[in-house]
């Protein structure tokens, strides 16, 4: 196989190595999935978690020690200036070392002692600030919360507080009969053995976890349904106004509802945020609300809360369009792969059941597939017989051991005509197979792939700010506490009556959230880097596509840096007399049947 040290053109802001700057790099882990991994202790010199001797024993007692990365998809998130909030918010937490939020991706990544707290913990904070878990829930079928309770000797509550304790757990439900739980992936085999057992004796060893199907509203929809029944409230409230025939209760029960209905989300976001000591926008708008009700502004009340709510519904859609098109195109992996055995045939029980599956990348529908040979590219382990046919895209890193074929390498090297392999040939994850069938023995899965970490510099770097959003950034720390003290001194200092002095301080207070400069700058850098990773490059920061932006000249060599990863026809030369569109019709007939890459270029032409 070509050697693929030099697959990709990376740019560089910084001085030293290219090559060990890319060897560095991936070691980064991949942001995405909701994966942990080990992370070295200060203290701890063991490079597996500590688990207590007496876990054979009958009791649920588990002691667990180490510092574990957890991540996973959050719903909400669409303002750089609420996730640096929120960051500051959970790292306050006991045993949270680090936590980051991408506004790019919606992820959150934290690393945190495990024996001094739990994700859960973090995720119900940024739970009450707006941003809960995008990851669906699970049922323990064969569990019953009531049952489990008695035997565990606790209530309702105590079994809750019992299975958020469970390493991996981000939220649960043990109501209306039924456990329900929200999980993050687990790929380090110690922990996910010892989150397994603890979960077996505290719900029982016959459970098993499966998909379920969320039947209510979403807190982003009951806010958007609220914002658009205000709009006819609006009116109705100032139809009431105008009559002297109706009192003036009807008036502030009507309108009060309202704000209470469409605000709800605002005001717990808000007071979420002062209990954890953050002043985000939620808090200026908030303010400006019931100040506005204090004036007997109602009309005024409800258009706040309103438009708060379709902004926020505007938004969250304008950036969850943007991040699916940013997904960028190494993000190729399949989500299941074909395992074949020789000795056995595959089970799906066991160490494959769906309580060691990533749920994020879990719905019913596929959780009722009837084809048994396809396993979810997370519970693939090294040494796997994988099967790969025709067309399909390889899951893993690995040797061929059986087989003949062509690997289509255009997205890592640019190189247009697809490579034979054969037995004894290394294939890569995310490449795809023009021609086959091939049998590969995996040698790296999931994050540990090249593609992932290819994939992993991407998503850093496009969460790595700017110069110039580091300075906004700095700047709306303050911004927001500075809004709230200054704007009743300005309404005070410039105006002559003190009700104009009140409506100055809410108009400011409304005008005042920082939320769209701070969008302004990591939204098109991140979209700039995933284009850019489409193409086989790599940029280390938008920093360095804005110096990128001022080159005037670029040296290339010879040997086909840049290349468009597709053959194309450059010429056609015919005989006199002959036409070369009747030349190119015959040509695209007899290559009609063809899977040779030439063949697709002409009938393309």
């Amino acid at each position: 196989m070509v050697e693929d040290s030099e697959d990709f053109l990376y740019l560089d802001d910084e001085e030293g190595d290219i090559s060990s700057k890319k060897s560095e790099s991936r070691k980064i882990s991949l942001p995405k999935l909701a994966i942990p991994k080990r992370k070295p202790a200060r203290n701890d010199h063991s490079s597996n978690p500590q688990v207590a001797d007496d876990s054979a024993s009958d009791g649920i007692e588990i002691s667990l020690d180490g510092i574990f990365q957890f991540d996973w998809g959050i719903r909400g998130m669409d303002c750089p200036d609420c996730a640096m909030k929120a960051s500051r918010a959970v790292n306050r937490l006991p045993g949270i070392q680090s936590c980051r939020i991408s506004v790019a991706e919606g992820t959150v990544e934290i690393f945190q002692d495990i024996s001094d707290g739990t994700v859960s913990r973090a995720s119900s904070v940024l739970t009450s600030l707006g941003h809960e878990p995008d990851i669906g829930w699970l049922r323990a079928v064969g569990a019953n919360p009531e049952r489990i309770a008695l035997r565990l000797g606790v209530d309702n509550r105590g079994l809750r507080n019992s299975i958020l304790s469970i390493p991996g757990t981000l939220d649960a439900r043990t109501d209306k009969g039924h456990v329900d739980v929200q999980r993050v992936w687990i790929s380090d085999p110690e922990l996910r053995a010892a989150s397994e057992q603890k979960t077996s004796e505290l719900l029982g060893e016959g459970h098993r976890l499966s998909p379920v199907m969320e039947s209510g509203f979403r807190k982003d929809q009951i806010q958007l349904l609220a914002a658009v029944l205000t709009i006819p409230l609006i009116m109705l409230v100032a139809v009431i106004e105008s009559s002297d025939q109706i009192p003036s209760a009807v008036t502030w029960a009507l309108a009060l509802g309202g704000v209470a209905f469409a605000g709800n989300q605002m005001f717990q976001e808000a007071i979420a945020g002062l209990k954890n000591r953050v002043v985000g926008f939620q808090v200026l708008t908030s303010l400006a609300v019931l100040g506005a009700i204090a004036l007997g502004e109602l009309i005024e009340a409800l258009m706040v809360v309103s438009l708060v709510a379709f902004a926020s519904h505007l938004e969250n859609r304008a950036l969850i369009r943007a991040r699916q098109s940013m997904q960028g195109g190494l993000d190729r992996l399949p989500r299941r792969a074909r395992v074949v055995s020789n000795d056995k045939p595959m089970e799906m029980g066991g160490t494959r059941s769906l309580n060691v599956i990533n749920t994020a990348s879990l719905d019913p529908s596929s959780a009722r597939d009837c084809d048994n040979d396809l396993v979810p590219v997370e519970a693939l382990e090294v040494g796997e017989m994988i099967e790969v046919r025709s067309g399909e895209t390889v899951p893993v890193d690995g040797v061929i051991v059986e087989g003949t074929g062509a690997i289509d390498r255009a997205p890592l090297t640019g190189e247009p005509i697809p490579i034979p392999v054969k037995v004894g040939d290394r294939v890569e994850a995310g490449l795809v197979l023009a021609r086959g069938p091939l049998v590969i023995k995996s040698e790296a899965t999931g994050d540990g792939t090249r593609l992932s970490s290819l994939i992993d510099l991407v998503r850093h770097y496009k969460d790595q700010p700017t110069r110039t959003q580091s300075v906004i950034e700095r700047f709306t720390l303050v911004w927001t506490p500075l809004v709230v003290i200054a704007a009743p001194i300005i309404g005070f200092l410039f105006t002559n009556s003190t009700e104009q002095a009140i409506l100055t301080t809410l108009l400011l207070w409304v005008v005042s959230c920082p939320c769209s400069l701070l969008l302004a700058s990591p939204v098109p850098h991140a979209a700039a880097l995933t284009a850019a990773s489409g193409f086989g490059l790599i940029a280390r920061g938008g920093d360095v596509l804005e110096s990128a932006a001022e080159v005037q000249i670029a040296l290339l060599d010879k040997t086909g840096t840049l290349t468009s990863g597709r053959p194309t026809i450059s010429g056609i030369s015919v005989a006199e007399g002959e036409e070369e569109s009747r030349v190119l019709r015959i040509a695209a007939g007899l290559e009609a049947r063809s899977n040779h890459p030439y063949a697709r270029t002409i009938i393309q032409e």
